[in-house]
């Protein structure tokens, strides 16, 4: 690769002309589906740039080969075609740590590049980690770029884009009042209720409302890339929701593709757009429900107004937000600042770390003696494997929050199934009950600093005899929302215990994936199916054949299966 001295300054123009020598190998999710969002602005973008582009997507692959087989296809992708660039969002299951390490093996002068759409949600408990191994992070909440440059990520860079030359003005006619793109959450479900009960009609489209029957005459399904383009055009207003099941409002590409459309929109509000859109002259926003039917009602009525405000927003987007643009622009400052963007090394942590055993609790005196040389405490109980970068990013998490405790994901593993489901902890914190969140919970997902353990050592004690762990919560623990250990000693009653609804918000179920796959290869005879069933009925993990039945009849699990585009 070319690399440029300090006094040199490349322009666009030359970036563009290496870039055109090079090839790009996309690995999101939907990448190579129509009907999918990574599909309609990445991939124009990229083969206007790149020399060669490859896709991958990892979502619609798993389904074709099955998890195992479809990292092993991805690796030899990228053996064989040894690609200058592999842009990626990170994935537990998809693109973890351990397959960017292959990458990096197989493949050391490809570049990783991850796109960080979802910071709001997750930058502490996931990307404060994940950056490590990435070449250059591309922010799409770009108030979190501050974020990244305290923690030491001199190679992140904004990416707040679309791809405005598939999101166009097409000069039809405006034949719907109301509409709304995107998939459901909480939020969405009650603002759109709540203009249905009010005698709005909204059209919907997206993915993930089937199992919806009250926008049964709303709902008009998934849209491909000319009629996603297409509805956003026809219609008068577009609704912008800008909260997701996390919450708050945050930056949402939505906003950008309406105005590249030059089509007017109504979103919530969120102090973040202002530092791009001037309020009330490019974007018009409402803070609660009451507002948006009152927007709703007075722009229907003044169409030349609506026109204003949606030209003006449209010559910013362009301007500013377009993702091919952005990207040479990304790339300009990559070459001309090479050594800057590569994986970040690890900071040294000169901590010691004691393992607590079954073992080593039966004389506690001795425990005791030995815990005066450790600066922080892990346990082993039970069957149990610990994964790569366990040790370092829970020291990591400790030393950078100054909590007393560290708590990681988990995988539930067996000798049939494998990891057949991966505990997210603090998600199950937030939707649960505190108390079945710690029926869950496994003292192998944590550390902790020697100082609290010696001051709660009598809650550690009853924890060792089979008492519930109570004692984690979100003031005192650092969450590292990625799996790093692998568990076979785990509470399955607490888990037999879960109903359908919560089984799903506390766990990724691997299995379900493994087994959808299977049905997608029409492999019906397979032992898969009869290790679930031994799983079940002989080694009492009954939540399995429970979770089953109850998704087998989910119209929405069951589309993500037909979906083969």
């Amino acid at each position: 690769m070319r690399t440029f001295n300090k006094k040199e300054k490349l322009t666009i123009t030359e970036t563009k002309k290496l870039l055109a020598e090079k090839t790009a190998l996309l690995a999101m999710w939907e990448c190579e589906s129509e009907l999918g969002q990574t599909y309609k602005t990445w991939y124009p973008a990229l083969i206007r740039l790149f020399k060669n582009v490859l896709l991958f997507d990892p979502r619609l692959r798993k389904f074709e080969y099955g998890p195992k087989n479809m990292k092993k296809k991805f690796l030899d992708l990228i053996s064989k075609n040894k690609p200058d660039y592999v842009f990626i969002s990170y994935g537990a299951e998809e693109t973890n740590i351990q397959v960017i390490e292959e990458i990096n093996k197989i493949s050391p002068n490809s570049k990783i590049i991850i796109f960080s759409s979802d910071d709001n949600a997750c930058f502490y408990e996931i990307f404060r980690y994940v950056s490590f191994f990435a070449d250059c992070v591309l922010v799409g909440q770009p108030d979190y770029l501050p974020v990244y440059k305290k923690e030491g990520f001199s190679n992140a860079l904004p990416f707040f884009i679309t791809d405005t030359e598939t999101f166009k003005p097409l000069n039809t006619l405006k034949k719907h009042d109301l509409s709304f793109i995107g998939h459901p959450n909480p939020p969405r479900v009650e603002l759109l209720k709540f203009l249905i009960q009010n005698g709005i009609k909204v059209n919907i489209w997206g993915k993930g409302w089937d199992d919806y029957k009250e926008f049964k005459n709303f709902y008009k399904g998934p849209l491909k890339t000319e009629d996603f383009v297409k509805g956003i055009n026809e219609t008068k207003i577009n609704l912008g929701f800008t909260k997701s099941s996390y919450g708050p409002p945050h930056f949402k590409g939505r906003i950008l593709e309406v105005g590249a459309c030059k089509s007017f929109q109504l979103v919530d509000y969120f102090k973040g757009y202002l530092k791009y859109f001037k309020e009330g002259e490019e974007i018009i926003m409402f803070k609660n429900k009451e507002e948006l039917l009152k927007n709703i009602k007075y722009y229907l009525s003044n169409e030349a107004e609506r026109e204003k405000i949606a030209d003006k927003m449209y010559k910013k987007v362009i301007e500013n937000h377009d993702i091919t643009n952005c990207l040479a622009k990304s790339f300009q400052e990559i070459l001309q600042n090479d050594n800057n963007f590569s994986r970040k090394t690890f900071p040294k942590i000169n901590k010691k770390i004691l393992s607590i055993s079954e073992k080593d609790v039966r004389d506690i005196n001795r425990l005791k003696g030995r815990i005066r040389s450790c600066d922080y405490i892990k346990f082993s109980f039970g069957k149990n494997t610990p994964l790569s970068y366990k040790d370092f990013f829970q020291i990591y998490s400790l030393e950078k929050t100054r909590k007393e405790i560290s708590c990681c994901d988990s995988y539930i593993h067996s000798k049939l199934l494998g990891r057949s489901m991966r505990f997210r902890s603090l998600p199950t914190l937030k939707i649960l009950k505190e108390e079945k969140f710690h029926e869950l919970l496994n003292i192998n997902q944590l550390m902790v600093s020697k100082k609290y353990f010696l001051e709660n050592i009598d809650s550690f004690l009853r924890v060792f005899k089979g008492d519930k762990l109570d004692f984690v919560n979100k003031n005192n623990t650092a969450f590292v929302s990625i799996p790093l250990i692998q568990i076979e000693s785990y509470n399955k009653k607490a888990i037999n215990g879960l109903d359908y609804k919560s089984l799903d918000s506390a766990f990724q179920l691997n299995f379900l994936m493994e087994l959808y796959s299977k049905l997608y290869q029409r492999k019906i005879l397979n032992s898969y199916f009869y290790s679930l069933f031994v799983e079940s009925i002989f080694n009492n993990n009954r939540y399995l054949l429970k979770y089953l039945m109850n998704s087998f009849f989910s119209k929405e699990k069951w589309s993500k299966l037909m979906e083969k585009e």
